[in-house]
């Protein structure tokens, strides 16, 4: 066993303190280390994932890729490790960086997301101001909720709503529904890179079915609003 010396004692307290301490969310500190080195840790929106870490992962995750990483390996005996510990916090960072990248996505693709926005995205698209709804349906033994987008353009009829004004106050109300489920963003996603066209020449007519990512229990409680309706 080798001896440790004080300087290396001292950055072991700070690697633990680091890995332990509750941190306030979007809240950043720093720790004054042995030689005036500082350590800055900046901490996302949502770490709770970290509570369920072992005390050397955590020192990795926040350490990950700096000069840390082989002394920690040293204080903390990580020669023995078989690795799963630490391929367990790559894996919980990796999660932790692809959710908070989503949200961001989400919140600037809702910015000022609104009836006008959708419709703009299917002149974009299509050349045409379509028709849209939100449909429940059965694959398999699942149920999903998607933003069917139909052949009826406003140009045309037959034509469900009556005039622009009712076709417009529809697309806000599809449109506020997207933004609260958080699904601005997979809706342009899925108009940009699909290569279907909605067709009423078909029989039946080709619709262009654009599936939402919404949890079970949201899409069982949209089925029964829209069944009660």
């Amino acid at each position: 066993m080798w001896a440790r010396p004080r300087a290396l004692t001292g950055v072991l307290a700070v690697l633990l303190a680091l890995a332990s301490a509750p941190l306030a969310s979007g809240a950043a500190s720093s720790v004054v280390v042995p030689r005036g080195r500082v350590l800055l840790a900046r901490v996302s929106a949502d770490w709770a994932w970290r509570a369920q870490l072992s005390v050397r992962t955590r020192v990795q995750v926040c350490m990950a890729g700096s000069w840390f990483d082989s002394l920690a390996g040293k204080v903390l005996g990580n020669q023995g490790d078989p690795g799963g510990a630490a391929a367990d916090g790559k894996a919980a960072a990796g999660a932790a960086m692809a959710s908070m990248q989503a949200q961001v996505e989400e919140a600037l693709a809702a910015e000022d997301f609104d009836g006008y926005t959708l419709r703009q995205l299917l002149v974009d698209k299509w050349g045409q101001s379509y028709d849209v709804e939100l449909a429940v349906t059965q694959v398999l033994s699942s149920q999903f909720v998607y933003l069917q987008i139909f052949p009826w353009e406003i140009s045309r009829k037959p034509f469900r709503h009556s005039d622009e004004r009712a076709y417009l106050e529809h697309l806000q109300a599809v449109a506020e529904l997207l933004v609260e489920w958080g699904q601005c963003a997979t809706v342009k996603q899925q108009i940009r890179e699909t290569d279907k066209e909605p067709r009423r020449t078909t029989n039946p007519i080709s619709t262009v079915p654009l599936r939402l990512n919404l949890p079970k229990e949201l899409v069982r409680s949209f089925k029964q609003s829209r069944d009660e309706a």
